[in-house]
């Protein structure tokens, strides 16, 4: 990338209540669907179905990323922190209330300007 190459920065809205697929333990975004060795420590590990998805932001060349999440949806932002985790500095868009997908990714708009984004459902 050149200094005229806008930054690619990752945008997951995270916002829903999973309404249709309640009740689930916690949100769908942290839902463990397997297993996973820490680098840092060799342990293995649950892995959540987001984590998938911020390997392959990672791979993409994405440095940072947004999750927009609505108000009172911690569970989120407790299991990922700041991202060192998924190696991805991780922001986090808190907003209440959401008329949608469209709406929630709208919210960003302030915080990524004209980056270039890379985009996706997290669950």
């Amino acid at each position: 990338m050149t200094d005229s190459t806008p930054a690619i920065v990752g945008l997951l809205p995270a916002a829903g209540r999973a309404q249709r697929i309640s009740p689930l333990p916690c949100s769908k975004e942290i839902y463990p669907i397997g297993f996973t060795t820490d680098e840092r420590t060799g342990e293995i590990r649950t892995k959540v179905v987001s984590h998938h998805l911020f390997d392959k932001f990672r791979v993409a060349g994405v440095r940072t990323a947004y999750v927009i999440v609505q108000s009172g949806k911690w569970d989120t932002p407790a299991y990922f922190g700041d991202g060192q985790l998924v190696g991805v500095d991780v922001a986090y868009l808190v907003i209440s209330g959401s008329v949608g997908a469209p709406d929630t990714l709208d919210r960003a708009y302030p915080f990524v300007g004209r980056s270039w984004i890379a985009f996706a459902f997290p669950d």
